[in-house]
């Protein structure tokens, strides 16, 4: 009938075939008894997985792979990393609570994990590039090691012996600084003159700075080496993570 097409079940093929079962060894007179064996083939439709969960998680991971070109200053680029990946989560539970559960690894627990681990990548990776766009160390030595080996040593440098400007002698530079009506443009690729601008706000509004303020020019310096770190992490990641994902899918596919 017309309704068929929309069944998940169809019968692929019906094959037969006769047994015969001798009869007891008490009751050798009997003649033996006939069977019928019917082998009875079903074919799940697989268009509903392809059109409802495949598409929509491959659709996804292409979604999470746009963070890469949003700038790490701005929150919606980790929301839609966050968001992206639960999406994926939620759409897996559903489609998994329709299909046999199974010990061996089947063709969709491949595809569902490697999409998985896609999404997961992304989110390490736009957590890594936030991380160095803000950071503002000289090094990543994190500060309970250094602790730990100060005290180890015996010995706590003083802050009187830091070689380091302060905000005053930066502001005191006219030519470092743009005029007092002057923004940043918050674009991706800030340069010192753009977050200079920052420091200047704690000289005439004493305690109106925000926490992307600097507190002296080392760690202007040291930020503008971990945004050039952050910014060549993204544009590797543009080339690298969907032509992974790319040739992994056609492997997965091919098989």
């Amino acid at each position: 009938t017309s309704g068929e097409s929309f069944s998940e079940f169809t019968i692929q093929s019906v094959d037969s075939e006769e047994h015969m079962y001798p009869p007891f060894v008490v009751m050798s007179e009997l003649e033996e008894w006939p069977v019928i064996f019917y082998h009875v083939s079903f074919k799940r439709a697989w268009q509903p997985y392809a059109r409802g969960y495949i598409m929509l998680q491959i659709a996804l991971n292409l979604v999470g792979f746009c963070c890469f070109w949003i700038p790490p200053h701005l929150g919606e680029r980790m929301g839609l990393a966050i968001t992206a990946m639960l999406s994926a989560v939620a759409s897996e539970l559903v489609v998994s609570s329709s299909l046999p559960n199974a010990a061996e690894i089947t063709w969709f627990s491949t595809f569902s994990l490697i999409s998985m681990f896609f999404a997961i990548l992304v989110l390490f990776q736009s957590t890594i590039v936030i991380y160095l766009f803000h950071l503002t160390e000289k090094d990543l030595v994190p500060m309970w090691y250094k602790s730990l080996v100060r005290l180890y040593k015996g010995h706590v440098p003083s802050r009187r012996n830091r070689n380091r400007k302060s905000l005053g002698s930066i502001v005191q530079s006219d030519s470092l600084f743009r005029n007092e009506d002057e923004q940043t443009n918050s674009n991706f690729d800030d340069d010192k003159e753009d977050v200079h601008i920052r420091l200047r706000r704690d000289t005439h509004l004493s305690g109106f700075g925000d926490a992307n303020d600097f507190q002296n020019i080392d760690e202007v310096e040291n930020n503008m080496k971990w945004r050039t770190i952050a910014i060549s992490l993204d544009d590797i990641s543009r080339f690298i993570f969907p032509s992974m994902f790319v040739i992994v899918m056609a492997i997965i596919f091919k098989n």
